[in-house]
């Protein structure tokens, strides 16, 4: 069976860098991890403990890719146009490892690539943020390739890391969005008028809450913009030995703060309203 082209430039790429030819290793899929070992967590970012037993199932189940690849781990997008491969550090300190992403060079996809390698060049010199280092990156064959240090550490959890997150993540936002700078717009601007009525239909929503959103809409209240993370959930957020990691800038934007700032807490408000909604 031919590989998909995108697994087919992960193969092409290691075969270029030298050193053993990788030759086909079988790895348990489980959407969206591949993976030799089902013992990653806190070795690879993003790999949790759902996902360990995602991947067990998957293998007992027969879910299996052969792939030339000498990565533990291989992380796969629905749509085939992002994969991440993950290089762990050699047991006797002869290779550091690092992670290789590779997207597919036109689309959206590409777009976002592009902008986030100048992104991430900005931020490693204003030192506001803590994110992986870039070795290097290039464009050959319809593929950008970004090979980057791999971040040893887990994977953010609501229910255990929420402290961590205020004391560590949210000052390095706070922070960036200072160093690019902070204006005021309209709340218009930003918000269309139907979060009203959204808000409005959320069970048990605080009635102080929705009465101070509604003066701000009837006012339009100036609020502050700036460059915005875009994606700050779980998946991008890694407790390192000491260091909490912001990964994943491809999703930012200049807008409105505060829909940065509410990702993280809004994602935990739809799990308990869905939970509310559960049946008996």
């Amino acid at each position: 069976m031919t590989p998909h082209p995108i697994i087919k430039a992960l193969e092409e790429y290691e075969k270029s860098e030298g050193g053993s030819a990788p030759r086909p290793q079988v790895f348990a899929f489980r959407n969206p991890w591949l993976v030799r070992d089902f013992w990653l967590q806190g070795r690879v970012p993003g790999y949790s403990h759902a996902d360990c037993l995602r991947s067990m199932l998957g293998g007992f189940l027969g879910k299996k890719m052969a792939i030339a690849s000498h990565a533990a781990a291989i992380q796969i997008k629905h749509d085939m146009t992002r994969i991440r491969a993950f290089y762990l550090p050699a047991r006797d300190g002869g290779s550091q490892g690092n992670c290789l992403k590779i997207v597919q060079a036109d689309g959206a996809t590409g777009i976002r690539m592009r902008q986030e390698l100048e992104l991430r060049t900005v931020l490693a010199k204003m030192g506001t943020a803590h994110i992986p280092q870039i070795s290097s990156s290039f464009e050959r064959a319809g593929f950008i390739y970004l090979i980057e240090e791999i971040i040893i550490g887990r994977r953010f959890s609501i229910g255990r890391d929420t402290q961590a997150y205020i004391t560590q993540g949210l000052p390095q936002m706070l922070a960036t969005y200072k160093k690019f700078g902070i204006r005021s717009a309209p709340l218009s601007a930003h918000f269309e008028p139907s979060l009203l009525t959204r808000l409005r239909e959320v069970p048990r929503v605080d009635a102080a809450l929705l009465a101070a959103v509604e003066k701000a809409f009837s006012r339009d209240t100036d609020i502050p913009v700036s460059l915005c993370h875009g994606d700050l959930l779980p998946s991008n957020m890694c407790i390192g030995a000491d260091k909490f990691y912001l990964l994943d800038w491809d999703r930012s934007f200049e807008g409105a703060i505060v829909l940065d700032l509410l990702r993280l807490p809004l994602l935990n408000i739809r799990r308990t309203v869905a939970g509310l909604r559960r049946p008996c």
